[in-house]
């Protein structure tokens, strides 16, 4: 969805709806809003209601260590899930697994955001 917000601001276009969200995601308008309410309360994204309303973005698309932070707030952008039962082999070692990789995406996002500021 935020690929699609980007890809609208680059050829003009102001805003699109959940509506029209949606059917790039094939969801519903419903989940699309409830997908990005932190996103619009963290205000990286533009929400306006009405008969033209929608979404924009509310940054340029480059700023995307704004829309990192707001996605993972003070936590990893997947955490891990004690809740997957341990059935086989791979259920087993998937937190681990999981828990290793968000721990150096988040790292390598960070340092870069570091290394932009510099």
């Amino acid at each position: 969805m935020m690929l699609s917000l980007a890809l609208v601001h680059a050829e003009g276009v102001p805003r699109l709806s959940s509506s029209n969200l949606a059917v790039g995601v094939a969801s519903n308008p419903t989940l699309v809003r409830k997908l990005l309410t932190p996103l619009i309360k963290a205000g990286v994204i533009a929400s306006s209601s009405g008969r033209d309303g929608g979404m924009s973005l509310a940054h340029r698309p480059e700023d995307i260590a704004a829309i990192y932070d707001a996605s993972t707030g003070s936590g990893l952008l997947w955490p891990s899930r004690a809740d997957i039962p341990h059935r086989c082999l791979v259920s087993s070692n998937f937190d681990n697994f999981f828990s290793d990789l968000a721990t150096a995406a988040d790292r390598a996002m960070r340092e870069e955001k570091t290394a932009r500021r510099s």
